[in-house]
Order: structure tokens, then C-alpha cells, then sequence
């Protein structure tokens, strides 16, 4: 479903099928991107014609465009830590597998449908929940693969980027470890471009670093 030029509309679904939300996918540049490509210095978004230019998040749920009765526009916005994207079309490949992989946005995830790995889900976000891990563990994940955005430049170093990554695998696996193997990947060949999803550099690239 498109919207205008420049973005797509994305029904999310919960793991029953039904459509809890809608998600406008942006494919401008973000807020924080184009004060750092555009060198805008820009203390906050205040400025009306920045905020129209430019979305805050890729991802951003839609608004009703109706009015409640508290006069406040209601959303179609939902709870990120109690759904996962993809997850009712992945329910009966993560039964069957064992295995289920997080990815951060819906696109990868159809990618990763297209390329054969039907147990793929996302977190519409960059990280998961210890309920993301629940829900997949009630659907039969015995082994979960976080599939993060390339949000470093280096792996290891002094990488404030890569310390961030770190940081945010490893509380997550000391949270869940000891209920569901957790593994990640990491692009250590230098085969991704800085910000992209594993998989957007085609499958080839993906199963290599899949099997990492």
C-alpha cells in the first residue's frame, strides 16, 4: 500500500492474523541522518519545515483521522514489546524448525520469506524485548538468531557504535540465555554497507553471514 512517493504503508498483524496496527515506511532520510549528511546544525526539531521534510523514525505508526472525544487524534500505534512483524506467517515455520530469526524491519523480513527462511520475524525496532523472546518460545523457537542493523562501522575497538551493539545483545542473551539458545550475526568481512539490514545485500550475502 503506498501513501506518496517515497514510503509504503505496512499492516501489522499479530501472531493470530489480526491487524493491530499500520506502519508508514520512509525510505527519506531520517531526522538524526540529515542533520548529519546535511550538516544542519539544528539544535532540536523544532522547525516546521524539517519535520515535513524529514521523519523522525523509518518506521512511524499512522494516525486515525478521526477525532476521540477528548479531542486528541487516536492511533494506529501498538505495543513494539507485544508484537513481532511477520509472526503469523513464521508461526508454522518456527514450529517445524526449532528456530526463528529477529530482524529489525518488515522489509527484511521479506526478503528473508523470498530466500527460504520462512521463520523470520521483526522488532520494528533496533533490539527485542524479552517478550519478542516469549512469544517465539511459545511457538516452538529452541534457537533464536538476532539479525540487527549494521549500526557499527568496526567490529571490536573502541567503537562507541560497536560497544551500543554489544551492549544490547549481551543483555538480552544474559535475560533469556538460560530458556533458549541466542546467537546474532555479525558482519565480520566487511560484506555490508554501514546501517544496512543483513539481508540487503542479496542472498548470497546473507547466507554467509547466516552461517558465520
Amino acid at each position: 500500500m503506498v501513501k506518496r512517493m517515497g514510503t509504503i504503508i505496512l499492516p501489522h498483524h499479530n501472531g493470530d492474523g489480526q491487524i493491530v496496527g499500520l506502519y508508514e515506511r520512509s525510505f527519506d532520510y531520517t531526522r538524526r541522518e540529515a542533520k548529519a549528511v546535511f550538516k544542519l546544525d539544528l539544535q532540536d526539531d523544532s522547525d516546521r519545515k524539517f519535520q515535513m521534510t524529514f521523519p523522525r523514525a523509518k518506521y512511524v505508526p499512522l494516525l486515525r483521522p478521526e477525532w476521540d472525544a477528548n479531542k486528541t487524534l487516536s492511533s494506529y500505534s501498538f505495543p513494539n514489546s507485544r508484537n513481532l512483524y511477520g509472526l503469523h506467517m513464521a508461526n508454522d515455520a518456527i514450529q517445524q524448525t526449532g528456530k526463528a530469526i529477529i530482524f529489525e524491519g518488515a522489509k527484511s523480513v521479506m526478503l528473508a520469506h523470498q530466500y527460504g527462511y520462512p521463520f523470520s520475524v521483526a522488532s520494528h525496532t533496533f533490539g527485542a524485548h524479552v517478550n519478542h523472546i516469549s512469544m517465539l518460545i511459545e511457538r516452538g523457537a529452541k534457537e533464536i538468531i538476532i539479525a540487527f542493523d549494521h549500526q557499527y562501522r568496526e567490529v571490536g575497538g573502541d567503537s562507541l557504535e560497536w560497544s551500543f551493539y554489544e551492549q544490547k545483545s549481551k543483555e538480552l542473551a544474559k535475560k533469556v540465555g538460560k530458556y533458549v539458545k541466542l546467537s546474532r550475526i555479525v558482519d565480520k568481512g566487511n560484506l555490508l554497507q554501514y546501517k544496512d539490514a543483513p539481508i540487503d545485500r542479496g542472498k548470497d550475502v546473507f547466507e554467509s553471514l547466516y552461517s558465520c
